[in-house]
């Protein structure tokens, strides 16, 4: 078996992506890192791959948010998707050889690149991995569904409610949000293009939205004041995005939330979070530590996790899997 590449952010925000999914062993997980990644800074409202390019890559969502789209003759777009950090839009160019669609970034944007040859041989030697990234194109399918259900039969204040609700959720399955706040640089024209609204018809649906004290919008960020009333506006029912058969197959949703810890000395601390719950602290060792420094120390926890013996991780992903498996057995 190759050896792994360097443990770099990149291969942390795929494997995050693909534990949203199915649970990983450390045996998938070392896949995973073999794969040689090519990574690219990229500015907003830049293509990527348009229609009919033949690409020889996928591309790895690391930071940033980036859409699919289509243009008509006459120059109108239409967003099929928005894609999050781990995404990897154009996994579909593995089978299928000339793009349909373009991709482009809505945000700045940080890429990582991964060629069609590296990620078969490793499909090919993990067939776990393989069924994840299936799986990860059926749910693919199932947003479709639903978008096309919304822009069908709902009105324009259902429609934006039902996909500030999916964004959130999702964001949150990759440890991105607290379900209650998160990022949200989609512009209102961003969003009439994807819900078939015009740039009022959406101003004034969001406006309502506020207005009913369901949300309030900020300069790139989204926070949901009353959550359930969000999700009876949009119609919203998380079952499409399919994370209820993810989180039973062994994986809850794990978010970090940067503390300072008043130690002394190791001072830089994450309070982990499973599904909105405290469960445990994890501080970064400091150079005091000789050859343990850098890495995370499980300072305390919580629930099923009080009580464990105090251990030493390499990395955060090593610590948030430790955990994830520690809450679901």
């Amino acid at each position: 078996m190759a050896e792994p590449a360097t443990l770099h952010s990149e291969h942390n925000v795929l494997i995050r992506k693909l534990r949203s999914i199915a649970p990983l062993s450390e045996e998938e997980k070392h896949c995973v890192l073999t794969l040689p990644l090519r990574t690219r800074d990229v500015g907003p409202d830049q293509p990527i791959v348009q229609e009919g390019d033949r690409p020889s890559e996928c591309c790895l969502v690391v930071e940033g948010f980036a859409c699919r789209y289509k243009m008509t003759e006459d120059g109108k777009r239409q967003i099929f998707s928005f894609h999050i950090p781990g995404d990897l839009p154009d996994l579909q160019s593995l089978h299928l050889k000339v793009m349909d669609h373009s991709l482009m970034t809505l945000t700045a944007w940080k890429l990582a690149f991964i060629s069609h040859h590296s990620l078969t041989e490793v499909l090919r030697r993990c067939p776990r991995i393989a069924d994840i990234m299936w799986r990860d194109t059926l749910i693919d399918g199932a947003v479709f569904r639903e978008w096309m259900l919304g822009i069908g039969r709902r009105s324009a204040y259902a429609r934006i409610a039902h996909v500030l609700c999916e964004v959130m959720v999702k964001l949150r399955s990759v440890g991105l949000s607290d379900g209650r706040t998160c990022h949200l640089p989609i512009i209102q024209a961003e969003l009439g293009d994807a819900l078939g609204l015009s740039t009022v018809h959406v101003n004034r649906s969001l406006q309502e939205l506020r207005g009913h004290g369901l949300i309030e919008l900020r300069t790139g960020s989204l926070t949901a004041i009353d959550w359930e009333g969000l999700k009876k506006a949009g119609e919203f029912d998380a079952t499409y995005l399919h994370l209820d058969d993810a989180l039973r197959g062994g994986r809850v949703s794990i978010s970090l939330q940067p503390v300072r810890i008043g130690t002394g000395y190791d001072e830089d601390g994450l309070l982990v979070l499973a599904d909105d719950y405290l469960v445990a602290v994890l501080v970064r060792l400091t150079d005091r530590h000789g050859e343990e420094a850098g890495k995370w120390f499980l300072e305390t926890g919580y629930g099923r996790l009080s009580g464990r013996q105090q251990r030493i991780f390499a990395d955060i992903d090593a610590a948030q899997g430790y955990i994830a498996d520690r809450l679901q057995n």
